[in-house]
């Protein structure tokens, strides 16, 4: 509900902002004044503004790391599911997976912002992450001063010291999804708003690869199982819809044809919120389906301007060839 609270807002808002460039600098006051007092009402009859953070750049953080959690097309670091310091001890459990034998069982030392994938799975084959078993034994290690900690593989300066009890604390892993280790620290401050992780200039930092993921994801080069190729053809004709769009909105600007200023200021909205709140190509691509028609609208605009301008030139050579 986050992500479509933002893009609604953010378009009621736009609504007014927009009819000066629909309706002429002449005539303006009044139908502005007038989608201003209905955005007013919009607003205020509806929960959209509840589901709104105050602190946005907070809640964009924490949304898209949370989208990436359960998510094996996840494109962030995802919220950690263990969270402890060294030495904390946890027993690996899986939903309708049965523990190994004792004998077989493991203990693992892993470290903060490590990987973890369950053993057996797809995610497993394809990642670089720690393997895990149900029933092993995680241990959060302490690192070396000077060590360097790698993200995929097991850390070979990591050493383990056990917790006051020394009782493993059970910990239900997802096998479908990523499995991260991460710090205590709590998500949601006292005040129940959500903590600052890294800040605008974070925020600002990951915008361009956001609009990289909205506007071209999933990659065809990127395809890796008959699952991922399936998308190629659709993706192929997304971008030449992107491509045609483009063409199409600098036609309407050199026409001065602002009445689709609306339309324009709606795409850019999408694009944005869905730029900073993604974290999983999967939900991308679903919410990515709001932007489509607006995308085919100045698609059709391009691809209309090149036809003309192809009989243009037809009818041009044929004068010549005469």
């Amino acid at each position: 509900y986050n992500v479509r609270a933002y893009i609604f807002v953010i378009l009621v808002v736009a609504w007014p902002l927009a009819v000066p460039f629909i309706v002429g600098r002449n005539r303006w006051v009044a139908p502005t004044t007038t989608a201003a007092a209905l955005a007013a009402l919009l607003l205020a009859t509806t929960p959209a503004l509840t589901y709104i953070n105050p602190n946005v750049v907070t809640a964009a953080e924490y949304i898209r790391r949370a989208m990436a959690l359960d998510a094996r097309s996840g494109f962030v670091e995802p919220l950690p599911v263990i969270r402890g310091n060294a030495g904390n001890r946890f027993s690996v459990t899986v939903a309708g997976r049965t523990p190994v034998p004792l004998e077989e069982r493991r203990t693992i030392v892993v470290v903060q912002g490590q990987e973890l994938v369950l053993e057996g799975t797809q995610a497993a084959n394809d990642s670089n992450a720690t393997v895990v078993r149900p029933g092993d034994v995680i241990v959060i290690g302490s690192v070396a001063p000077n060590a360097t900690i790698p993200g995929p593989t097991s850390p070979p300066n990591a050493t383990s010291t056990p917790d006051a009890t020394g009782t493993p604390q059970p910990v239900a892993l997802s096998a479908i999804g990523r499995n991260v280790v991460g710090t205590p620290a709590p998500v949601v401050a006292s005040d129940d708003a959500l903590t600052l992780p890294r800040g605008l200039l974070d925020a600002v930092e990951y915008l361009p690869r956001g609009i990289l993921y909205v506007v071209g994801a999933p990659f065809p080069l990127a395809a890796r199982s008959v699952q991922d190729a399936v998308t190629i053809p659709e993706m192929v004709l997304w971008y030449i819809c992107e491509l045609f769009g483009v063409w199409g909105l600098i036609i309407l600007v050199r026409l001065r044809r602002f009445e689709y200023a609306y339309g324009v200021a709606t795409l850019a909205a999408i694009g944005l919120v869905l730029s900073l709140f993604e974290g999983n190509v999967g939900t991308l691509v679903r919410h990515r389906g709001m932007m489509i028609p607006f995308v085919a609208v100045l698609a059709a605009v391009g691809a209309s301007g090149s036809l003309k301008r192809l009989d243009r030139s037809a009818i041009a050579r044929a004068l010549v060839g005469r």
